[in-house]
């Protein structure tokens, strides 16, 4: 939801990590640490793949394990249909408030739901997170590596991230969902110092 152009349709999870390892290119920035969440945890798996002599640690929280009939059924969602009488914004409001996290503010709630009513964001993200295989990319990933679990719409599937790598460092955050950031920033900021320091 960062408002920058947008990506060539289909989106694709591996088109979004193209333009951020183009941006770190022209950066210049030597060796680097991810932090990916939602669907940003499979845009740092793709990075930490591509990267890996550049990328010391990747911590990822909330990851997209789907099982293929997940898969199949995500990918097939049709995206909110917009209507004139906003019937499409009650329905991804009152989504928004069925994730609600543990603690999270009614304007943190508010600001996201903002965020995903831009055109188009929200939709074109699921589906490209429908169609990667983050199993198959965590199996890839050698650098060190951290799992991170609230409890939110992933949490089984974080389960099944945390199995596919028992050799990764884990956290569980059963009192933490969605708004995770704004709820806890001094625990999340020492979650992410504890492992990249």
């Amino acid at each position: 939801y960062g408002m920058s152009d947008p990506a060539p349709d289909p989106q694709t999870i591996t088109a979004y990590a193209d333009a951020i390892a183009d941006g770190l290119a022209a950066l210049d920035l030597g060796a680097i640490d991810l932090v990916g969440y939602h669907t940003g945890a499979a845009i740092a798996a793709e990075l930490a793949k591509r990267l890996a002599s550049r990328v010391r640690r990747i911590m990822l929280i909330a990851v997209p394990v789907f099982t293929p009939e997940e898969r199949a059924r995500f990918g097939a969602l049709p995206p909110i249909p917009w209507d004139e009488a906003g019937d499409w914004a009650r329905e991804e409001w009152q989504r928004s408030w069925t994730w609600r996290g543990p603690g999270q503010t009614r304007e943190d709630v508010l600001r996201t739901y903002a965020e995903k009513m831009r055109p188009g964001a929200r939709e074109r993200g699921a589906s490209a997170i429908a169609a990667y295989d983050m199993a198959g990319a965590l199996a890839q990933i050698d650098q060190p590596l951290m799992i991170v679990r609230p409890r939110d719409d992933l949490w089984e599937a974080t389960a099944r991230a945390r199995a596919l790598r028992p050799d990764a460092g884990y956290a569980e955050l059963p009192d933490l969902g969605h708004g995770l950031w704004s709820v806890a920033p001094e625990r999340m900021a020492a979650l992410l110092r504890g492992f990249f320091a």
